[in-house]
């Protein structure tokens, strides 16, 4: 009995167990792998993405699944996020059962962050599973080990070539500023390119070349020297000058990711270096050949001013404002323009100025001082320049009666003081505002009902033909030369009390097509005294028109390869599409390295809306890259000389080589007996292949024959 309780005892343990392993049944493991080395930058962030593989779940699904990672004791590198998994927007996974059972693999990814000084290492990163499956709510945890190396990363370092770089450089001088270029990082750095910045604004300009520069490619540890052509005015100020050479790059070292796609690295290597004060002389003005009135003049005499300027100096004169002011307007006033201004006057150059007074009725008798004077500027110093000389006209007032009262009575006079254009000068097509100054000169007396009516020359427009070389067609135009915008061309003034001034404005308009030239405005005067006595009187001023001058140069084009020693031809068109003729037309091709068989042509009068082409020959001495510069100088209507550049590169190459077999395959196009010997053999050896072929196909037909029964 005992025996037998033993067993039963026993067969029911035995049943519990089996009972509670199969309530437990074994479901397998979820696999999860990564990529075992990741290559990211320090202080960045990149995705480790993550195979998730339920393949071994029996046949079970699993459902409700979560993976999180964590780095115990992170140290410079993070996770980051919450360290859950995701799987685009989810973080909760899905293992569904398919018809096959067998495809049960899942990806998702999270994120690594690294600190700016990380360098590297093998990073244990812990991901727990939670999921469900046969009714229950599994927990699982797996170490992955992720491989995180720093990014090879280019570097690019800007220095000053000591041993040819000069820090001091005098004003007005050309000079160069080279520079080395060197990759100090651990990976190739592509597509460089450097910048030069801040040269207008400094008065420091490219003497020749471009103001960038471009490396296609630089290894690590390699140098590359690059140049900028500088140049600057002769008016700039000595001191130190800084300036910028901005650079960028790309590379991004091993591997092709999503890091190559960053944008391209930038910096900027800044430079600075010295002006002295330029060692050339300045320009120097006189007044010479001084007309003036040298007798006595009486009460509203008139009276000329005139005189030569001339540049005795060794440099261009700029901006010259020419000026004869009375130093006593009650006296003796201005009846013409007191300031004429001049672009420029070269050395040794001279111009004649005219100005015009009149002896005003209040004059008395004495010695009027009138201030001749002019200022301008050089490209030798930053301030402007200035001379002036004192001429005398002297003036004798009538004699008085007993009373007191003058024998002639004098009788007022309206005059235009003063004017002046804003701007300055005045471009065809463009709006201008004419100012205007009127004086009664007479100290005694008022002039009343003051009426302005302002007439000018009619219209000569650029097509009607002038004396410079314009083209004729149609006929003249009568139309005024200045149309009035917005107002009337005529003024009313109530009155001018005497010995003073009112000014007066008045916005005008030519057409675009107006003809460049001085034209001349008429202001006709209506004006009254107290008692009623009419007055009349005109004045006229001088209003200078210009047409901008437009000079474009289309594309530089070879007729041909370029070939060291060989002639190549260049044409290039250019063309004339302003308004106004241009003079002096001179165009100058250069380049090292390089002969032309025109290296200047002078084209003389250019008219509007003419074309032309310039045609050279070049014939480079040696090989490589090549570049040629195109300057045109012209004078426009103002007879102000200005430039247009044009550069073009090429490539030249060697000339090909002949070797012995070449050279006599073309001897024997010339007549060569040894060419000729090698046609005759070759003929003969041809018509022996012939005559053997037909030998054999004679014999096969022989045998053939000989076989017919």
């Amino acid at each position: 009995m005992k025996k037998f309780t033993s067993i039963l005892l026993a067969l029911i343990m035995l049943i519990t167990i089996n009972t509670y392993a199969a309530g437990k049944e074994d479901f397998g493991k979820i696999i999860v792998s990564v990529n075992q080395t990741i290559n990211m930058s320090a202080n960045g962030s990149q995705q480790v993405p993550v195979t998730i593989n339920v393949n071994n779940m029996k046949g079970r699904e699993v459902t409700n699944l979560t993976l999180k990672a964590s780095i115990k004791d992170p140290n410079k590198v993070y996770i980051a996020g919450d360290g859950y998994l995701y799987n685009g927007q989810n973080k909760v996974f899905e293992a569904k059962l398919n018809n096959d059972l067998t495809d049960r693999t899942l990806t998702g990814y999270f994120d690594i962050v690294t600190e700016s000084d990380f360098v590297g290492g093998t990073i244990p990163v812990t991901l727990d599973l939670q999921y469900d499956i046969g009714g229950q709510r599994e927990t699982q945890q797996e170490i992955i080990y992720v491989r995180i190396t720093g990014r090879s990363n280019p570097a690019i370092e800007i220095k000053k070539v000591d041993t040819f770089w000069i820090n001091e450089q005098e004003a007005g001088k050309e000079f160069q500023v080279p520079f080395q270029v060197t990759n100090t990082g651990d990976a190739p750095a592509n597509n460089i390119k450097l910048s030069l910045g801040k040269l207008e604004s400094q008065k420091i300009t490219l003497a020749s070349g471009l103001s960038t520069a471009d490396i296609t490619t630089l290894n690590p540890g390699e140098t590359k020297y690059i140049t900028f052509n500088l140049k600057s005015d002769k008016s700039t100020a000595p001191g130190t000058y800084m300036l910028d050479l901005d650079y960028s790059f790309s590379g991004y070292g091993q591997g092709k990711d999503e890091a190559n796609e960053q944008a391209p690295k930038t910096g900027k290597y800044q430079f600075s270096f010295n002006i002295t004060k330029s060692q050339q002389e300045p320009s120097a003005l006189e007044f010479r050949n001084i007309k003036f009135p040298s007798g006595i003049l009486y009460r509203n005499a008139k009276a000329t001013i005139s005189f030569d300027l001339v540049n005795t100096g060794k440099v261009t004169a700029k901006n010259l404002k020419v000026q004869a002011n009375s130093q006593d307007q009650n006296g003796l006033a201005s009846r013409t323009v007191s300031i004429i201004q001049l672009k420029e006057l070269a050395p040794g150059e001279k111009k004649n100025f005219s100005y015009d007074f009149m002896v005003t009725p209040s004059a008395e008798t004495k010695n009027y001082p009138v201030e001749l004077k002019v200022d301008y500027t050089d490209d030798t110093k930053v301030e402007a320049q200035s001379t002036s000389q004192i001429v005398g006209v002297f003036v004798k007032a009538p004699k008085e009666k007993n009373d007191g009262k003058p024998v002639n009575e004098s009788t007022p006079k309206l005059i235009i003081e003063d004017y002046y254009l804003e701007p300055q000068t005045i471009e065809a097509g463009k709006p201008f505002k004419l100012f205007l100054k009127f004086f009664n000169t007479n100290a005694k007396k008022t002039v009343k009902n003051i009426k302005i009516f302002l007439t000018s020359d009619t219209q000569e427009s650029v097509g009607s033909g002038d004396s410079k070389g314009g083209q004729t067609g149609g006929a003249m135009p009568t139309a005024s030369v200045f149309t009035p915008v917005d107002s009337s061309n005529t003024f009313y003034i109530a009155s001018i009390a005497p010995g003073a001034r009112i000014e007066k404005e008045i916005t005008f308009t030519t057409v675009p097509d107006t003809a460049a030239k001085t034209y001349t405005v008429v202001a006709n005067f209506e004006y009254e005294d107290a008692k009623a006595n009419k007055y009349t009187d005109t004045a006229q001023i001088g209003v200078p028109v210009v047409q901008q001058a437009k000079l474009e140069v289309g594309d530089v084009l070879p007729q041909g390869e370029f070939m060291v020693g060989g002639e190549t031809p260049l044409s290039i068109d250019y063309y004339n599409t302003g308004k106004a003729n241009l003079s002096n037309v001179m165009i100058k091709i250069k380049g090292e390295g390089l002969k032309f068989d025109t290296p200047s042509y002078y084209k003389g009068a250019f008219a509007p809306g003419s074309q032309d082409t310039f045609m050279v020959n070049v014939t480079p001495d040696t090989p490589g890259q090549k570049k040629v510069e195109l300057v045109w100088t012209f004078e426009d209507s103002m007879g102000v000389t200005q430039e247009v550049k044009k550069e073009y590169e090429f490539t030249v190459e060697d000339m090909p080589k002949m070797d012995e077999n070449d050279m006599n395959n073309k001897d024997m196009g010339g007549g060569s007996s040894k060419g000729i010997f090698k046609i005759l053999g070759g003929l003969a050896v041809a018509a022996a292949a012939i005559g053997g072929a037909f030998f054999i196909y004679k014999k096969k037909k022989k045998d053939n024959e000989d076989l017919t029964i």
